[in-house]
């Protein structure tokens, strides 16, 4: 997403460039997200005891993400002498909803552990919510533009898009002799992040993501569930 016009002057004027100074921007910091909390519920259909298909639906709320980029300018007017570049970071926050499909089967231990390996597809639903760049101690926000007569607004509704990808799972399954099953799992997946609703002014990549999972297999039968010991 770029800046409007009144906003990047703005900018250039909080760092002290003019505008026959600037040259150009370069992104040599990727962004990069922090560790985030998930919570979901999934479904099993079992086949047999070691075979089953799995319906995942994950959420992921205030998921933040940061990096860094350089306004390049000249040290002199019009242009003239050596570059000077100038870093600063640009931040997001966005909500995901993430939707999967796959095939999951067991390979016993012991009676009461196993281990669990899963494959399927997903279908990533990513929110942005905030999109800014930090010039000292001021941020100015992406997530506008202009709407004539000189007006900045900001979008009427989050910026939402989806993309399709791939993942598989590794785990450890541990069952209980009166209801319940405790699953630790691994889960590495090559997703399609996008970003924004407009497919010329959207970001999108396909980017390697992991995670651990904790999950508690509730038993088809309630009286199981009531009466579970761990």
């Amino acid at each position: 997403m770029q800046l409007n016009p009144q906003t990047w002057n703005t900018v250039l004027d909080a760092i002290g460039i003019e505008a026959g100074q600037y040259r150009y921007i370069e992104y040599p910091y990727e962004m990069r997200y922090q560790v985030a909390p998930m919570f979901g519920l999934q479904t099993l259909l079992f086949f047999n005891p070691e075979s089953a298909f799995v319906l995942h639906v994950d959420a992921v709320s205030g998921l933040k993400s940061q990096g860094g980029f350089n306004v390049v300018s000249t040290d002199v007017d019009f242009g003239q002498g050596a570059e000077n570049r100038r870093t600063y970071g640009i931040f997001s926050e966005e909500d995901r909803l993430i939707l999967s499909l796959g095939y999951r089967t067991a390979a016993y231990i012991y009676d009461d552990l196993s281990w669990v390996i899963e494959i399927g597809g997903s279908m990533l639903n990513t929110s942005l919510q905030e999109n800014y760049i930090r010039i000292g101690e001021r941020n100015y926000d992406l997530m506008i533009g202009v709407q004539g007569n000189n007006a900045i607004n900001r979008p009427t509704s989050s910026l939402t898009a989806t993309g399709i990808g791939a993942y598989a799972v590794l785990g450890l399954e541990a069952m209980f002799e009166e209801g319940g099953n405790l699953i630790l799992s691994a889960r590495v997946s090559r997703d399609h992040v996008r970003l924004g609703i407009d497919e010329e002014a959207s970001f999108a990549a396909k980017l390697w993501q992991a995670g651990l999972y904790l999950t508690w297999v509730i038993p088809p039968q309630i009286g199981d569930f009531v009466r579970a010991k761990f």
